[in-house]
């Protein structure tokens, strides 16, 4: 029983432990995320702000509020779904072939702004034209995934670390009530043994007074509750050690009516003693 409760112990300290490092890490990671989407968000609105085809290149220094390590292209498309320009000039790792791929692919999309690959994409409807912008995200994305992957990593180190200190301190907790079990076990065994001795003699006697006397009714009923007394201590005894062994209690069919005969039959004389008087 011990053994079953300490590892029950570790197992829901270990479930706590973990939900707990799980749910902050996951909002620590969700807030990162939408942080990194925020920035992102806001220097393509930012670059969506100015009239891409009257601004001419090069553009960083021309959009105030820009960092210079910007990385971006853009593709323009009128309404009849003609390419108007594929700028490059800020990014040297697209060629225009690339552009317009990415273009076809979020131009399926029913959103106006999202991720593809490493790229945040936003596009901007105007009346005669409208203007697909990308972002290159790869160096917050990567420095995101490094964070990941060192969160999971310590995360479960410290998983590790915490698992292997209440292994070693679940004794600790767990002695006082395993104290409190070792007497209450000793205790039931000591009182059934207490017990059995005044059974015994009350049951020898009960044996000489039938052999004097004969058998009758009083003498019948205090061998019964003798021998039921007995049996309760011997029912006791086995409880105790219950634990100790995987025991299986057998369940069989018995007759309450039966049973019902043999209390009232115990009590018979009792009652024919009180009428009588």
């Amino acid at each position: 029983m011990i053994k079953k409760l300490r590892r029950k112990f570790i197992v829901v300290a270990i479930i706590s432990v973990t939900l707990v490092i799980s749910f902050f890490m996951g909002i620590i990671i969700v807030r990162t995320y939408r942080s990194i989407t925020s920035r992102a968000d806001d220097n393509l609105e930012l670059i969506a702000k100015y009239d891409m085809l009257a601004l001419s290149p090069p553009y960083l220094p021309k959009i105030k509020g820009l960092n210079p390590e910007t990385r971006f292209f853009f593709v323009i498309v009128d309404n009849n779904g003609r390419v108007v320009q594929v700028n490059i000039e800020n990014i040297a790792s697209i060629n225009v072939s690339d552009a317009v791929n990415y273009v076809n692919k979020v131009a399926n999309r029913n959103k106006d702004r999202g991720y593809l690959s490493h790229y945040r994409y936003f596009i901007d409807e105007e009346e005669n034209y409208t203007t697909y912008l990308f972002l290159d995200c790869s160096r917050e994305i990567n420095v995101f995934n490094s964070f990941l992957q060192i969160s999971i990593l310590f995360s479960s180190a410290g998983l590790l670390v915490f698992f292997f200190l209440i292994y070693l301190f679940s004794g600790l907790v767990i002695e006082p009530i395993a104290e409190n079990y070792r007497k209450q076990k000793q205790f039931i065994t000591d009182a059934s043994h207490e017990l059995k001795t005044p059974l015994t003699i009350i049951g020898a006697n009960a044996d000489i007074l039938e052999m004097e006397y004969g058998e009758n009714e009083q003498i019948k009923a205090i061998k019964n509750q003798v021998e039921r007394l007995a049996t309760l201590t011997d029912h006791l005894v086995f409880l105790s050690r219950l634990n100790e062994r995987e025991s299986k209690i057998l369940m069989t069919d018995f007759s309450l009516t039966e049973v019902l005969e043999d209390i009232i039959h115990e009590y018979q004389a009792v009652v024919d003693a009180k009428v009588s008087t």
